[in-house]
């Protein structure tokens, strides 16, 4: 699995567009999704918003795009699972606000990515493999119990880390 790592800011934001950037300034992989970028609006983007005016998702965008940065070896994660979770964060991130945490960040050796958090006897992780004939997923666990949420979305993430924190009380079961 990779570790992340911290860089500067991400990505350049100059009159409502994204900036071209040179390769000695971030790594490859983020230079790939920048390019898938190119020519949208900003305003377009609610990650993009957040980044700006959030500090804490603003960690969270930079720790996601500094998987593998230093290049050991490790299968970095794929363009389009970073895009599913810069989809998928935003909305939870937002209505969260300061109860949101950054998760810690992991690849695997297929280029998917998992998110994980936990807050006391709870776990909760999020999914995304880089294969298009799996789904992604969230698995969810207090003591004993646990289990899979298939194929989920923003709302289903925000009402789990809602969970996770403690703001609902009602039992494990999805």
């Amino acid at each position: 699995m990779a570790s992340v790592g911290v860089f500067k800011e991400v990505p350049k934001y100059t009159s409502g567009r994204l900036s071209p950037i040179s390769t000695s300034e971030v790594g490859e992989r983020e230079l790939e999704f920048r390019s898938t970028l190119q020519g949208l609006r900003t305003d377009e983007l609610p990650w993009m918003k957040l980044f700006h005016n959030d500090e804490l998702y603003k960690v969270f965008v930079n720790e996601l795009f500094c998987l593998n940065c230093d290049d050991e070896g490790e299968t970095p994660p794929a363009s389009h699972v970073i895009e599913q979770i810069l989809e998928l964060t935003p909305f939870a991130k937002s209505l969260l606000a300061h109860e949101w945490s950054t998760p810690w960040i992991t690849t695997d050796d297929s280029g998917g990515i998992r998110l994980s958090w936990r807050q006391g006897a709870r776990e909760l992780r999020a999914v995304v493999p880089a294969e298009s004939r799996r789904e992604r997923y969230l698995y969810w666990q207090e003591g004993s119990s646990h289990g899979t949420i298939p194929n989920f979305g923003s709302a289903t993430l925000f009402t789990r880390l809602h969970w996770l924190n403690g703001q609902d009380n009602r039992e494990s079961a999805v």
